[in-house]
């Protein structure tokens, strides 16, 4: 599961090739030594050494393999064990003064030490040197084609490095608290849309399990497991929902999943997290299924699985679920962003178009990378972006997410590791650079409750694009009434709060050239029972105006634009769902222009709602119309704004 992606595993690779140096090649010059060689001391002492470095006691190893080389200096295995070790504890320029020594006594002998020098001198940004070292082990005509493609990628890794140590962005990471970081592991940041809530994992004796803190105005509270979920097993790989209100995240409960990691989803209900649903198939299958992403939309699921019909080793796919909550085949996502490597720990933010990850298949700055990509109108994935150095280093750099405004990043880092100690991980914080930034994006946090007793609602949410009158989404606000909307710039969106008993709420949000936003949408959103009507006639007491704020006209006139549709069919459905509710219709407007011509725009307009209604069924002795022109502001006519919210169309209950 990629939450071990902290720990370094190299030594695994290197304990295969240690074993390769125990079977030497035939072409060995006279004067040279190998470990097969040797006996007596200097046999024993080739072994300790070795076991050492098995068991990552690579201090150990080098004093060992010190005293043995002043014994037997042109012991060619010595020279690359001991060079290895360096390279775990990071000290590349010894790991390349011992490469050298091996690579000088016969470069034939092990032909990956050349490759293997060339690692070392790019972890020193010795990339004009690294890159000749490539380019001598590539001219090995008997290189298999994974060798061959390895090679290839540290090449273009090298030329890219070059380039970007000369032009770095600007990167200055901000450790979180210690509520937060501990000397235990912390990595997987997710961000809630708002920011208030951090979801993380944290690594205690090889223990993984969930944590979550929240940030007051003191700061980010110490954070606190999330019992409901954590499990004897490890549960990781997790992103929190937009609003707050899911999770998903990855776990091997052994016989009870499809593979060796499946998807599993948890809600809140009711203030609780409810016992997490694995997604079972399509979305699980018999492989490596992990590090899952819910889009904004609560309906996109991007997730890093290693089965079959991919690209490379991991790649990033795609499921979307329907209305019936089923969730489609995934569908890989391809060239560019997927490579033969590995491509892994996506996140989509919530402007619906930037999708991070990391990757080692695109050139960048060796080993895992973060990149980003976006997505067109047309379904098309842009070129990946390296995000440039030094944010992405020569080491693994691990998953990112990012706030909803842009401009900044969370993610988990080595860097308090002191070499040669315990690894350690925690979050920081960084400023995006601005060309790696998405899109703009704000948010709609609202409160539903009765208008009348203040009583918090579960009610129904939706969101439309104004212009298409598509339906984006639909959501139930939670029991405490509380909703969170994600809101893309680029699009006006009509949103429609309504329930059982109650008259629906409308509010407009035009966005459609918004290029920033200074603060998001925070909405006390007050539904009014739907009163019992007698045949008294006149206003009821204390009844309060419903605003139409999705319903638009022409400029300066009184003709109904196609776009005002949807809101027009919503209160006809109200009016044949009550048939004894008679309503009267009132046109507003600011105050520009003359006083008498606002009277009768003001009455037009709510003429025109009349007329579409009774033009659709709804029979004349239910419905009324009045204009007040300017003389019931809202809001200021100072601003454009403030003439916006007063030019409005509205209706009341009457009896």
């Amino acid at each position: 599961m990629f939450s071990k992606f902290g720990q370094k595993i190299i030594w695994l690779v290197l304990f295969i090739a240690i074993g390769i140096l125990c079977h030497p090649s035939q072409a060995i010059a006279q004067d040279e030594l190998t470990a097969d060689k040797v006996k007596g001391k200097a046999k024993a002492q080739y072994a300790e050494a070795l076991t050492h470095y098995r068991m990552q006691r690579y201090e150990l190893a080098i004093e060992v393999l010190d005293k043995l080389l002043k014994s037997k200096p042109k012991l060619v295995d010595a020279w690359l064990l001991r060079a290895n070790a360096y390279l775990d504890l990071r000290n590349y320029a010894a790991a390349e003064a011992d490469f050298e020594q091996a690579v000088n006594l016969d470069r034939n002998y092990y032909w990956r030490g050349i490759f293997d020098l060339g690692r070392a001198e790019q972890m020193q940004k010795k990339y004009d040197e690294a890159i000749a070292h490539f380019e001598e082990y590539a001219i090995n005509d008997k290189l298999k084609p994974a060798q061959r493609r390895e090679v290839t990628r540290e090449i273009a890794n090298a030329l890219f490095s070059r380039e970007a140590v000369k032009n770095p962005e600007i990167f200055a990471p901000q450790r979180l608290s210690d509520s937060i970081n501990t000397p235990a592991l912390e990595y997987l940041p997710s961000l809630t849309a708002d920011g208030d809530n951090l979801v993380y994992t944290v690594n205690a004796d090889g223990q993984e399990d969930f944590y979550v803190s929240h940030r007051d105005k003191g700061g980010w509270r110490k954070g606190r497991p999330i019992a409901a979920l954590n499990t004897r097993k490890d549960e990781g790989a997790q992103q929190i929902s937009a609003d707050g209100r899911m999770l998903v995240y990855a776990a091997d409960y052994g016989a009870v999943g499809l593979g060796n990691y499946d998807i599993y989803m948890a809600e809140v209900r009711q203030a609780r997290w409810t016992k997490p649903v694995n997604l079972g198939a399509p979305v699980n299958s018999s492989a490596w299924d992990s590090q899952p992403c819910l889009a904004a939309d609560g309906q996109t699921l991007f997730f890093s699985s290693e089965r079959p019909g991919g690209l490379g080793g991991r790649d990033i796919w795609m499921s979307k679920q329907d209305s019936d909550g089923q969730w489609s085949n995934p569908v890989n996502l391809g060239a560019p962003v997927n490579t033969p490597d590995n491509e892994q720990a996506p996140f989509f933010h919530p402007d619906g178009h930037t999708l991070y990850f990391m990757s080692n298949g695109h050139p960048g700055m060796g080993g895992a990378d973060l990149f980003f990509s976006k997505i067109d109108e047309d379904g098309q994935w842009s070129q990946p972006k390296n995000l440039g150095y030094p944010i992405n280093t020569h080491a693994d750099e691990g998953a990112l997410v990012v706030s909803t405004d842009g401009r900044t990043a969370y993610y988990a880092s080595d860097q308090s590791t002191v070499p040669g100690r315990r690894y350690n991980l925690d979050i920081y914080t960084f400023e995006m650079p601005l060309a790696a930034r998405p899109g703009p994006v704000t948010y709609a946090k609202a409160i539903v409750f009765d208008n009348d007793s203040r009583r918090r609602l579960e009610a129904r949410v939706e969101v439309f694009d104004v212009q298409s009158a598509t339906k984006l989404r639909e959501i139930a606000s939670s029991s405490n009434g509380e909703f969170l909307i994600c809101l893309p710039a680029g699009h006006n969106y009509a949103l429609n709060v309504s329930k059982e008993g109650y008259l629906f709420h409308s509010e407009h949000f035009a966005l459609s050239e918004a290029t920033s936003f200074d603060k998001p949408f925070t909405i006390e959103i007050g539904l009014t029972p739907i009163p019992e009507v007698s045949q008294t006639e006149g206003e009821l007491p204390g009844n309060k105006p419903v605003i139409l704020r999705n319903v638009f006209f022409q400029s300066g006139s009184a003709a109904l634009r196609p776009e005002s549709i949807a809101e027009l069919n919503r209160l006809k459905k109200l009016l044949e769902d009550h048939p004894a509710l008679k309503i009267r219709i009132q046109g507003h407007t600011d105050n520009q222009g003359e006083t008498d011509s606002n009277l009768v725009l003001s009455e037009n307009r709510a003429k025109a709602v009349f007329n579409f209604l009774v033009d659709n069924g709804i029979d004349t002795t239910r419905l009324s119309y009045l204009g007040f022109g300017e003389s019931q502001p809202i809001d200021t006519n100072d601003t454009p704004e403030g003439r916006q919210n007063n030019r409005r169309t509205e209706f009341v209950i009457v009896r």
